[in-house]
């Protein structure tokens, strides 16, 4: 990136790196650019790169509205919600925020579902397999994507995901590119899982390791069996002694500090209640005494007599307190029935009280008798509970004398080979270590782990943007490193320098960007105060599910890292409506050749550095130049005109400025005016630049340059 690269033609080549390739000088330079280019962008537009991804590559439509309107004024691209710089079927499509455009993918890497072993400094035990079984999910380590700027710390892009174990993976994210004010670098990351053929998983490969172990191993396993059989006799026993006194220590602890605690609680909360009940009693004696000599005054004061238990409820019984008047001065009769009738009331409602009080002592005793029984009820429980556990007490007792001896007959028989039956179980176990030792590596060919690294088609390393060391300016770049998430189990013991030599070995970083070209250019810009401004412009491929981008800078960012980008400016090329060639003289610049590009939203006007500027390069005149920029633009058109219609699309006119043929142009589509003739529709040569019909220009027959196939 940092060659000059007006002075060669690039191309794409495997892994972002441009390779240049110098031109013919028999072949014409019009005809060695137009060739090149449609080659160069035919091979990083071919669907097949990234089938991986998706087989959608319609375009994604533009946005219009409110905000197209309002952009338009101002000759802008109205951006919104849809990522239309990226087909449909695009990985970042719908992830990430709006500016996360640009895809990038880890090396895939396989998860094992077993994992080596390791010892305490971390190397693979004694260089064995073991059976651990490996984590359920793993994180991708730091280093697998990250982005790096000259003189800072490299960036992790892959965070915050986990993979499962067995299962093929590579981490996508989807980032900015750096496209930013300052520069910051800003992505999602997501775990995909990469689809395999058919393929053997480490507990496939093991269980057949295993497998042919025993077959070969018939005796020793056959002796393995019988000694392993004897010590679970032996550790069965062990066991049922251990369980028996257990169960007679617990039992025995919960006799002694709960069943017979427990029924001594229960006993002296009766003989509580007991107690209770005879004070109840005796309060409801006292009651029954009160209420029959309260009663008694009313029964006599009233002339009724009414036996005494039902005094209270009985219907008669009304205390009822008259409205008096005042009697008249001297009237002796009325004060008496007016006092007569006060103690009666008074009486009678004596009597209703003592009669309550009664009711009440005889709930008390009612409350009181029911609480005896539930003690009573808890006292048989606690007694049956004692009698239980003192049942269970008992048979563990007569259980262990007989376990005991079982026991000691199982230890006698099992000491007696116990040195024998060690060593034929180590000798198993460290054959079959060895066997599946050797056996695992010899599997690996059908392993999905090989399957996993071997998924070239499957998108592993690719990246969409800047590639570090080749980036424009001080912006940075995507690495991929190598950081494998676990070790392999079937190599084991493998180090990481070895796991990743295999690993790059399959797996290479694939760009699938490159710069197509990049040179100074001048632009006039937009509005009333319009004027040509130099910037430096950087044409950025596209690929198969990605639009080429015009890219422009103040300083040439190839040769100071302090060059900015200028955001706003950049153009999105594949849905342009066309591009014209003009005369320099046509936008008043007389020793420039000039281009117009239209855009559904503005038309650029562009004009290569004249003659004077270009001495000593490659491009022997600002036309040759010229003609370079528009031949590699046009071939990044990939949906023409698809918002807004490109005018005569597909009709060609032969025209020429002067009666020279060598002077005549095959043009076509935007290269051509509307005709002011009311009677005819089609297009018609541009004469405000001086080009006339050839046969106008009195031409007879077709110019050569009319006749070459023409470069859309």
């Amino acid at each position: 990136m940092a060659l000059p690269l007006l002075l060669l033609l690039p191309q794409l080549a495997l892994g972002g790196r441009l390779r240049f390739v110098a031109p013919d000088p028999q072949v014409s330079a019009a005809s060695l650019v137009e060739n090149q280019a449609h080659e160069a962008v035919a091979d990083s537009n071919d669907p097949q790169n990234f089938r991986f991804m998706t087989t959608e590559s319609e375009y994604p439509g533009h946005e219009g509205g409110i905000d197209e309107l309002l952009k338009k004024q101002v000759r802008q691209r109205a951006v919104g919600s849809t990522k239309d710089e990226i087909v449909q079927g695009h990985f970042c499509a719908k992830r990430g925020q709006r500016e996360q455009t640009y895809y990038a993918s880890s090396f895939c890497y396989w998860v094992p579902e077993l994992v080596p072993e390791t010892d305490a400094t971390g190397e693979s035990a004694n260089g064995t397999r073991t059976m651990k079984q490996a984590q359920q999910f793993v994180g991708m380590p730091s280093g697998s994507i990250s982005w790096q700027r000259p003189g800072t710390a490299p960036q992790n892009l892959c965070q915050g995901w986990k993979g499962s174990a067995g299962k093929c993976l590579k981490c996508s994210v989807c980032h900015n590119n750096a496209r930013t004010k300052d520069g910051s670098i800003e992505g999602s990351s997501f775990a995909e899982e990469v689809p395999l053929p058919p393929c053997l998983k480490e507990k496939d490969i093991e269980r057949q390791c295993l497998e042919s172990y025993e077959a070969s191993s018939t005796t020793l396993r056959i002796e393995k069996d019988r000694c392993e059989e004897l010590r679970a006799r032996r550790s069965k026993a062990e066991d049922a002694v251990n369980n028996c006194q257990h169960k007679l220590q617990s039992s025995s602890s919960r006799l002694e500090h709960e069943s017979l605690g427990e029924l001594q609680r229960a006993e002296d909360s009766v003989a509580s209640s007991q107690e209770r009940l005879e004070a109840e009693k005796q309060h409801e004696r006292s009651s029954e005494v009160h209420m029959e000599a309260e009663c008694h005054d009313y029964n006599v004061a009233s002339g009724r007599v009414a036996h005494i238990d039902f005094i209270k409820n009985a219907e008669w019984l009304r205390c009822q307190q008259h409205q008096w008047t005042a009697c008249v001065d001297g009237d002796v009769a009325c004060q008496q029935k007016i006092r007569t009738e006060m103690d009666l009331y008074a009486k009678c409602t004596r009597c209703f009280v003592a009669a309550g009080m009664r009711d009440d002592a005889r709930k008390r005793i009612r409350d009181a008798e029911d609480l005896l029984r539930a003690g009573e009820n808890k006292v048989e429980s606690a007694r049956k509970e004692v009698q239980a556990t003192r049942d269970e007490v008992q048979r563990w007792q007569l259980q262990l004398p007989a376990l005991q001896d079982a026991l000691r007959a199982q230890e006698a028989e099992w000491l007696s080979q116990e040195e024998a039956c060690e060593q034929a179980m180590l000798d198993y176990d460290n054959g079959k270590r060895e066997h599946v030792k050797l056996c695992a590596p010899n599997l690996y060919d059908q392993s999905c782990e090989k399957a996993c690294l071997s998924q070239l088609d499957a998108g592993c390393g690719v990246i969409e943007g800047s590639v570090q060391g080749e980036q424009l300016g001080n912006a940075g770049g995507v690495q991929i490193g190598c950081s494998p998430p676990q070790q392999s189990w079937i190599l084991a013991p493998e180090d990481q320098s070895s796991q990743c030599e295999r690993i790059t070995a399959v797996q290479q970083p694939v760009s699938a960007q490159a710069v197509l070209f990049a040179g100074w250019l001048w632009q006039q810009t937009w509005g009333p105060s319009a004027s040509w401004k130099r910037r430096y412009f950087v044409l950025e491929s596209g690929d198969a599910v990605r639009s080429a981008r015009l890219r422009s800078f103040k300083e040439d960012p190839t040769e100071s890292s302090n060059a900015q980008e200028q955001l706003d400016d950049a153009i999105t090329l594949w849905d342009a409506v066309g591009i014209a060639k003009v005369a320099g003289k046509y936008l008043k610049r007389e020793d420039s050749s000039c281009f117009l590009f239209y855009h559904f939203y503005r038309t650029f006007r562009f004009c290569a550095p004249d003659n004077a500027e270009l001495a000593g390069g490659f491009f022997s005149s600002s036309a040759a130049l010229r003609d370079h920029w528009v031949a590699l633009l046009k071939s990044t058109f990939k949906f023409k005109g698809v918002v807004k219609g490109s005018p005569f699309e597909g009709v060609s006119r032969c025209c020429c400025t002067s009666s020279d043929p060598a002077s005549c142009a095959l043009l076509s589509g935007v290269e051509l005016y509307k005709s002011k003739s009311p009677f005819n529709s089609g297009g018609v040569c541009p004469s405000d630049q001086g080009y006339r019909y050839f046969k106008k220009q009195g031409i007879d027959r077709l110019p050569p340059a009319c006749l070459l196939p023409k470069f859309m």
